[in-house]
């Protein structure tokens, strides 16, 4: 507990509680983002949400390739893209889920779940594997 004094001592001690509540008033803030409340850190979550769905792409087409242009397709190597699609759905799901307010990036979620729903599929297909 502070005690305050008399004269010039009481403003001294008012001013090192104000210093004092200051970082804690800040760290309040930081959470925000400064363009109007859009939540935390929607450029930084785009930028991230834009690699992971090209990779997701990237990924995707590979499988793709590979299940339709081998006779005898590598299916341990398709297991291990469709484990990659599918968890880079889920991150990508989980930044939309941080700004609900996005309609894009919900589409994006959704265009990757659909994207690792259809590559179950196709693995599943060619190589005899339940989805």
């Amino acid at each position: 507990m502070i005690f305050l004094a008399r004269g010039s001592d009481t403003m001294f001690v008012r001013s090192i509680f104000l210093i004092a509540l200051l970082p804690m008033l800040s760290g309040c803030a930081a959470g925000f983002s400064s363009s109007g409340g859009t939540g935390p850190d929607l450029g930084r979550d785009e930028k991230q949400m834009e690699q992971l769905a090209q990779k997701l792409e990237t990924d995707q087409e590979h499988l793709v390739d590979d299940l339709r242009l081998s006779a005898k397709p590598d299916c341990h190597k398709a297991q291990d893209l469709l484990k990659t699609i599918c968890e880079l759905s889920r991150r990508i799901c989980l930044i939309s889920d941080r700004h609900p307010q996005e309609k894009s990036m919900r589409q994006t979620c959704e265009d990757s779940r659909q994207r690792c729903e259809k590559s179950r599929i196709k693995v599943s297909i060619r190589c005899g594997m339940a989805p």
